[in-house]
C-alpha cells in the first residue's frame, strides 16, 4: 500500500474512471455466489485467496502486476454466465462498489464477445440435445 504523504490527499481528490471492465471489478461476495449458483467451482485447494471473502478482498488489494490481476480476472470470468440479471448485478456492483475512491463518473464496458464465444460450445451442446 502506497505509504506517501501525499497518499490521504491522493486518495479524496475526486476521480473519473473512463474504462472499466464490469468483469474486472466483480466483488468477492458476488464471485462466490455466482461461482454457487453456475456450479463453477474456484481453485480454493490451490489458491489460499479463495478460502472465503476477506481473503479475496486481501488479494484484490495486493496485485503484483497486471499478469497478477488477469490471473483473477480470468478466474472472475469463468463463475458468471449469460443472465441479464447476473449482468445486472455485476454493473450494479461495478458502480455502488467501485474500486476507484472518490469517483465522480465510470464508464463501464462489457466483454460480450468473450462471454458468447465461452457459451457457444455450451449451447451449441444444449441445442443438440
Amino acid at each position: 500500500m502506497c505509504k506517501d504523504v501525499l497518499h490521504d490527499l491522493l486518495v479524496d481528490l475526486p476521480k473519473c474512471e473512463h474504462h472499466i471492465h464490469i468483469e474486472g471489478s466483480l466483488a468477492p461476495e458476488l464471485l462466490f455466489r455466482l461461482a454457487a449458483q453456475n456450479d463453477i467451482p474456484l481453485p480454493a485447494d490451490r489458491d489460499p485467496a479463495f478460502a472465503g471473502v476477506e481473503a479475496l478482498y486481501e488479494r484484490y488489494r495486493n496485485f503484483t502486476s497486471l499478469d497478477d490481476f488477469l490471473h483473477y480476472y480470468f478466474i472472475g470470468f469463468s463463475a458468471f454466465g449469460l443472465s441479464v440479471d447476473e449482468w445486472r448485478g455485476i454493473a450494479t456492483g461495478a458502480v455502488e462498489g467501485s474500486w476507484c475512491s472518490a469517483a465522480r463518473k465510470e464508464e463501464l464496458v462489457k466483454e460480450v464477445e468473450a462471454v458468447v464465444a465461452r457459451h457457444r460450445g455450451l449451447l451449441a451442446t444444449t441445442t443438440a440435445a
